[in-house]
């Protein structure tokens, strides 16, 4: 009997409802916001969506809404924590059908003592796959290059830190499933991610460097040359520090046994810039100010 073919389509959303500051202004959840969430749980079958900037009253709300999409299958985990002016901003919706929930590990944000920062460098949770092997996924959403400026020693440390739990998990086992998504707020040629974090834009690269991570979204950075109204990076804003009002800022990267034992589906990094089933025609683009990514792998068979 053939070897069942197993997939995996991973998304990540900084879909902008509750940024993650005591002082920010909330928005308000719109029908563009339901529209994008459907398209990706449905017409686009995301199997792991992990969205940035929500809190408590939106990951209910999301909650409500897989009942009302009948969705009877989509599992949340709720990943929102406040620590006094900290916090962490996440939810992460899976496909029950192909990975149960295992829970949280040790998540790698730092505290810096010295200089009293408390960097929030991500969550670090756990799913097992129906032949149990372990799936990890580091969710991340770096603080702004205005509260840490580009090329400072805290953007190092976020990178450094999140690599030192996949250190942990590598020691464990080199063989480890690792997806690390979110928004950084880096580039993906900025050190915080290719020199701390280790990740290469080179997929055989970790066949030699098997600790590596594999990005493959640079290959969907902004070009050099366009017209300056169309669409490109997964960041359409303004950004004093960047001479650019569209950035890489959101990427979904990769351990090394996807490299070695998976096959990516295109160059392995999408963007939702626009789709048709947003309402009123509304664009993505006014939905939230940053993209949804998705990355799709299929297993090879052994």
């Amino acid at each position: 009997m053939p070897e069942e073919k197993v997939t995996l389509s991973l998304a990540w959303w900084n879909c902008h409802l509750s940024p993650p500051s005591t002082k920010a202004a909330k928005n308000d959840i719109t029908p563009g916001f339901e529209s994008t969430i459907s398209h990706l749980l449905q017409t686009q079958a995301i199997d792991v969506l992990a969205l940035g900037e929500v809190d408590e009253e939106n990951i209910e709300h999301i909650q409500r809404l897989l009942i009302k999409l009948n969705l009877v299958r989509h599992r949340v985990v709720n990943l929102y924590e406040k620590r006094g002016n900290s916090i962490d901003d996440f939810c992460v919706i899976y496909n029950g059908d192909k990975m149960q929930f295992v829970g949280e590990l040790d998540h790698p944000n730092y505290s810096d003592e010295a200089e009293g920062n408390w960097l929030k460098a991500g969550k670090l949770i756990s799913f097992s796959l129906p032949d149990e092997t372990p799936l990890y996924l580091v969710v991340c959403h770096w603080q702004s290059r205005n509260r840490y400026a580009p090329g400072s020693e805290e953007r190092n440390l976020l990178g450094r830190s999140v690599r030192t739990a996949l250190n942990r998990l590598l020691d464990q086992d080199e063989n480890s499933l690792i997806v690390v998504l979110g928004d950084f707020n880096n580039e993906p040629f900025e050190s915080p991610i290719e020199s701390c974090l280790r990740a290469s834009r080179d997929a055989t690269y970790l066949l030699k460097r098997p600790r590596y991570l594999f990005n493959p979204f640079w290959a969907v950075l902004a070009p050099s040359c366009s017209d300056s109204d169309s669409l490109h990076g997964t960041y359409s804003g303004s950004n004093g520090s960047i001479p650019t009002r569209h950035c890489t800022f959101d990427q979904i990267m990769f351990s090394a046994e996807f490299v070695r034992n998976w096959r990516f589906e295109g160059n392995g990094a999408a963007i939702l810039h626009d789709h048709s089933d947003l309402p009123n025609e509304v664009a993505q683009r006014d939905v939230s100010d940053h993209f949804p990514i998705i990355s799709r792998l299929t297993r090879a068979s052994i």
